[in-house]
């Protein structure tokens, strides 16, 4: 799939969403603009790991943001600071695995959600927002209901979060071929939001920073998904102070997003773990001494008022991977593949 079908779609109306009267020549000139400047619409693909914006911090499960809808007070919404001592013990990690064996989720659904399932809330979390988006996109016409918000701090993986609940959903559903989309507010805002229906009907839209969205697209959104989109789902993601911006301007427009998920800080075993997860997805494979390397290594870049993100993980790991490719005279005699023709992290490639 390299592209979205360009049938306009019925009910909706340009003007209506605060679009000005344009020829049809100027229209599809738009159009072609927009695929330019979207070059994730109409692929299915992962989005790669690099691409992650931003993450990192706490709280329970999926929940309505009704509250927020009905005028409750930015300063009353629930604060996401989390104190160290909230953090999860192993056992409560060990606890939380335990959980997601018992939580209904399919083992291929599971392993979609490798980085997160070992955190404490989150399989709840996930099987919860898997049900309601599957219940909400059967049979949908319009995107009045049914949308998400992914919610952490910046580097705790969003996108990746995203795009995972996004496959599972189409996975559930039996719809791979739903299209996904892919921008970033301030991009967003420069365009006319209904011009990108025709592309995007149906399917998924994640908008990133979402807290940069101006009042007038906001405006414009809330307008849109009122009319006949296809059922299409919109995901907006950003730390708690984005998505408290974004929420407290238009009353209606919060209302939409009846699904929420938030990403916990993470401990520095989950960050090991997430490590070592990605280092098998990247063919290699960390052996024990580097494992105690890549703790150290999390260890020395931790910080009170700053915890380590995915983002540093994932370079870490990415510059073991150089080392261990570029070889050297102290590698010289030691092995370089496992038995699965992996490339093995020795302890001096976390050097």
């Amino acid at each position: 799939m390299t592209g979205f079908a360009q049938t306009p779609v019925a009910g909706i109306n340009p003007q209506a969403a605060g679009a000005a009267p344009e020829a049809e020549a100027q229209q599809a000139a738009g159009a072609a603009e927009v695929e330019d400047n979207f070059p994730d619409f109409g692929r299915t693909e992962e989005i790669p790991v690099d691409e992650m914006k931003s993450e990192t911090a706490p709280e329970q499960a999926a929940e309505s943001v009704a509250d927020q809808a009905a005028g409750t007070p930015a300063d009353q919404i629930d604060d996401f600071g989390q104190d160290l001592a909230d953090i999860p013990t192993r056992a409560e990690r060990m606890e939380a695995a335990e959980r997601a064996d018992d939580s209904g989720l399919p083992d291929d659904i599971k392993e979609m959600f490798s980085y997160f399932i070992p955190i404490p809330g989150m399989t709840d979390q996930i099987s919860q927002v898997l049900d309601s988006l599957t219940k909400s996109r059967n049979g949908a016409v319009t995107s009045s209901t049914g949308n998400l918000i992914v919610q952490g701090e910046e580097g705790s993986g969003k996108t990746i979060l995203a795009t995972d609940l996004i496959k599972a959903t189409q996975k559930t559903m039996g719809t791979e071929d739903d299209k996904i989309g892919k921008i970033s507010a301030e991009a967003l805002n420069k365009r006319n939001f209904a011009s990108l229906i025709p592309k995007i009907a149906g399917g998924f839209l994640i908008v990133e920073d979402a807290g940069q969205l101006s009042p007038e697209t906001i405006a414009s959104m809330s307008q849109v998904m009122d009319q006949e989109t296809g059922g299409m789902t919109v995901v907006i993601e950003d730390d708690s102070d984005g998505i408290r911006r974004v929420t407290g301007q238009n009353p209606a427009f919060a209302a939409k997003f009846t699904e929420k998920i938030k990403i916990p800080i993470f401990t520095i075993d989950e960050l090991v773990d997430f490590g070592k997860a990605y280092a098998l997805e990247q063919e290699c494979e960390i052996e024990e001494m580097a494992v105690l390397a890549l703790y150290n290594r999390i260890n020395n870049i931790q910080k009170l008022d700053h915890p380590t993100t995915l983002t540093e993980v994932k370079e870490i790991v990415d510059a073991a991977i150089d080392s261990a490719e570029s070889g050297g005279i102290k590698k010289l005699f030691a092995k370089k593949y496992n038995e699965e023709d992996y490339l093995i992290l020795h302890e001096e490639d976390f050097a």
